[in-house]
Order: C-alpha cells, then structure tokens, then sequence
C-alpha cells in the first residue's frame, strides 16, 4: 500500500483536529488521526460535497467524527439531505469543540428553569439547525 503525499492545508486540519480531541480530553493518538488524515487526503473538504449522499453516508466512523467536527467549525457545509440521513452527532461534538458557550447555554436553561436533558435536547437541535442553515460559527 502506497503512502499518501503530505499536503500543507490538510496537515494544518489534521493539527488543528487533533488539538480539539486532546482539549476536549479525548483520544488523540494515530488511530484516530491517520483515517481523518487520509480521508482529507484521498476526497477532502470541497471534494465532500461532490460525493453521491449514499457515500457521503458511508463513511468510516473516524471519517464521519471528522466530517462532523468539520460542520461544527464552520469548516463544511452539509446539504439538509445528508444531515437528516447520516444520523450525525452534531451536538455532542459542538458541546466539547464550543465547551464554553456549551456551558453558557446549559445553565442559562438551568435558570430559566428547563430541565437538564430538555436544555441538551435543544442545545443539540440548536447545533443541527446551524449546520443545515450555513451558520457555521457560532460564539
């Protein structure tokens, strides 16, 4: 099997990937980033879009955490189609790449009086929203 060529701006996604899992505490090791780094390498940000919505969704889990923490970056936009399809865990990754607004969010619905799992529950359809509508930052 062939290696694939380095390339300077999907190196540049790979760090910037694998610095969000260490701050959100999570695994950061070569398991993780090598399918991430050659998915980028082989389809790519722009070449995402062009692929047909059944192999959009059949990508590897590494590729789909990375594809969804791309949507949560504001890095990929994603047609309705394939949000809806691909059963993406968009708020969970966006509760740990946006930690702070996460937790603002979070007890502001406290204060307000939602319960727990009903504020996660619109935090997570609040991050799917902004992934279908082109909002792709949010602070």
């Amino acid at each position: 099997m062939s290696r694939l060529k380095r390339d300077p701006e999907v190196e540049a996604l790979v760090v910037a990937y694998r610095a969000a899992l260490e701050a959100a505490g999570k695994f950061a090791g070569n398991p993780m980033i090598s399918p991430p780094r050659s998915f980028l390498l082989r389809v790519g940000v722009e070449g995402f879009s062009r692929l047909s919505l059944s192999e959009q969704c059949s990508i590897s889990e590494h590729e789909s955490r990375l594809v969804t923490w791309l949507l949560v970056t504001g890095r990929l936009r994603a047609s309705v189609e394939y949000l809806v399809a691909s059963r993406l865990r968009a708020g969970r990754v966006a509760a740990w790449v946006h930690r702070e607004f996460h937790e603002r969010f979070i007890a502001t619905a406290a204060e307000l009086g939602f319960a727990p799992k009903s504020a996660e529950l619109q935090w997570w359809r609040s991050r799917s929203s902004r992934r279908s509508s082109g909002s792709g930052r949010s602070g």
